[in-house]
């Protein structure tokens, strides 16, 4: 019984972090969504995204990884929302 309970609490834990990361961006598609009943969310953390110019100009990023997508997103000035791009795997 105290298995179930913890695993019960461990999933609606994550269910509430994706929520959380589906929040933080602005999507270009009104139809996003990050819960799946397959998705689990492993990490995230800081990138640089290099530009191709001749400059070695970076911008800061930052990426959500999924077992079955990748989210990289950069932070909208003035407000806490991510505009990014999101990649499927297959």
């Amino acid at each position: 019984v105290v298995r179930d309970v913890n695993e019960a609490k461990r999933l609606a834990e994550h269910l509430n972090q994706v929520i959380e990361i589906q929040n933080s961006f602005v999507w270009e598609a009104a139809d996003t969504e990050l819960v799946t009943p397959t998705g689990r969310f492993l990490r995230e953390g800081p990138v640089k995204k290099l530009t191709k110019s001749l400059t070695s100009n970076t911008s800061d990023r930052h990426f959500f990884l999924f077992n079955d997508l990748l989210l990289i997103g950069a932070v909208n000035l003035g407000k806490n929302l991510m505009i990014g791009k999101k990649y499927n795997f297959k």
